[in-house]
Order: C-alpha cells, then sequence, then structure tokens
C-alpha cells in the first residue's frame, strides 16, 4: 500500500475511534482516490457511513468491497449490517450466512445470523397478526355504529334488519383489512426508500439553472429578432 494512503487510513481509524465519523470519511476518500482498488478502505467507509446512517452510501462501499475482494467475509458482513439496520431482514440473513461460509471461526457472524434469525421470526408474526388486527378492528368499529344506531338514535338508520347490519360490520371489516395492506406496504416503502440514493442538491441545482438557460432566450438574440422585425416593418411602409 501507498505510504501516504496508509497514513490517511490510519487517521481514519483514529477519527472512528474517537466517534468523528464524518472526519474519518473523508480521509477514507482521500485514501481511496490513491488506491482505488484496495478493498479495506472501502469496507472502513461503508462502516463510517452506516454510523451517520448513510445506508445508501454504505451499502455502495459494501457493494465495492465484495466486488474488489469476493472471497473477503468482511464485504458480505458489511452488506449485512447496512441490510440489518434498514430492516431488509431476509436480505441480511443471505449476507450473514454468506460471510459465515468463508469464515466459520467468527463467532460475531454467527451471533450477526442468529441476532438476524430471531428478528426475523418477530417480522413474519407481526405480519401475519396485522390482516387479523385490521379486520378485527374494522368488525369493532361496525359494531359499534350498529348498537349506537340501535341504542343511541331517535330513529335508527339500519333498524332493525339482520342483513344491513352484517353488511355494515362485513364493509368495515374490508376497510380495515385494506388498512392493513396499506400500512404494511407504506413500511416497507419506508424501509426502501432508505438504501435510495440521497438527493444531491448542488447537482439538482445546477441542472435547474442550466434548463432555466436554455428556456430563456438569449439577449443578442432578442436584439437580433428585434432588428429583423424592425426592418420589415419599415420595408412594409416603403412600399
Amino acid at each position: 500500500m501507498d505510504a501516504k494512503s496508509e497514513s490517511l487510513k490510519e487517521q481514519g481509524n483514529e477519527c472512528v475511534k474517537a466517534g468523528k465519523y464524518e472526519e474519518a470519511i473523508l480521509h477514507y476518500s482521500h485514501a481511496i482516490k490513491i488506491q482505488p482498488n484496495d478493498y479495506k478502505l472501502y469496507s472502513n467507509r461503508s462502516m463510517a457511513f452506516l454510523k451517520i446512517q448513510q445506508y445508501y452510501h454504505a451499502l455502495q462501499d459494501a457493494y465495492e468491497t465484495i466486488r474488489l475482494k469476493p472471497d473477503w467475509p468482511k464485504g458480505y458482513f458489511r452488506k449485512g449490517e447496512v441490510e440489518f439496520h434498514t430492516e431488509h431482514y431476509e436480505t441480511a440473513y443471505m449476507s450473514y450466512k454468506r460471510a459465515y461460509s468463508l469464515d466459520s471461526e467468527d463467532k460475531t457472524l454467527k451471533e450477526a445470523i442468529e441476532k438476524t434469525s430471531k428478528e426475523l421470526v418477530k417480522k413474519m408474526k407481526a405480519q401475519q397478526r396485522l390482516p387479523w388486527l385490521g379486520v378485527g378492528g374494522g368488525v369493532l368499529v361496525g359494531l359499534l355504529i350498529v348498537l349506537g344506531d340501535l341504542f343511541l338514535a331517535k330513529t335508527p338508520l339500519l333498524g332493525k334488519t339482520f342483513i344491513l347490519q352484517l353488511c355494515l360490520v362485513a364493509v368495515f371489516a374490508g376497510i380495515g383489512l385494506g388498512l392493513a395492506h396499506l400500512q404494511r406496504w407504506f413500511v416497507q416503502s419506508q424501509r426502501d426508500s432508505l438504501l435510495e440514493p440521497p438527493l444531491d442538491f448542488l447537482d439538482f441545482a445546477e441542472k435547474s439553472n442550466n434548463a432555466q438557460n436554455e428556456t430563456d432566450p438569449k439577449p443578442h438574440n432578442l436584439r437580433k429578432r428585434g432588428a429583423q422585425t424592425g426592418k420589415r416593418k419599415y420595408q412594409k411602409g416603403k412600399t
């Protein structure tokens, strides 16, 4: 390894120990510019990005670590760590298992697999309960409306027609089920968004300025068109 790159890496490591993760990322990034094929630098930067919850960049560095050194277990461990912290437990479990297959002596990997397995079981149970909770909540709301209509309303809208009452309860049960599925989709979307690339405001501003410059007519073109229009009017006046 280049001496300068090694020095930057050590500075980054010291910053990580001190909890200065943003500064560590800068050191690792400078070292990567010098040694772009050093997989350990990407691994270290992935960990630093994870500490400041920059999950997209942490995952990209984990992928690069794996690409450069596919037989190194820590690359898969870094990937699993990002996936675990964003609650993508299925893929995290697979990443940890892949790392463990390369180094079955590492107790940290074994603990990570066990921890992820427990979270997977909890997630599956919660997903199984959610539709029933939605239906149950809908049925409860429907029954409350029916009872309120029977005992509190002066002129019950539903009357004592059992079919109407049953249909109303069924409708609210269906609404509860739909809301449960909607919540599940929303939670998953939130998790997926954590791994999406963040918006680059500088790049966005630059593109906006370029688009505005393309749409705005240039002053010299305006003057040129104005002169041509005046010339045509002058020629019409002469004829």
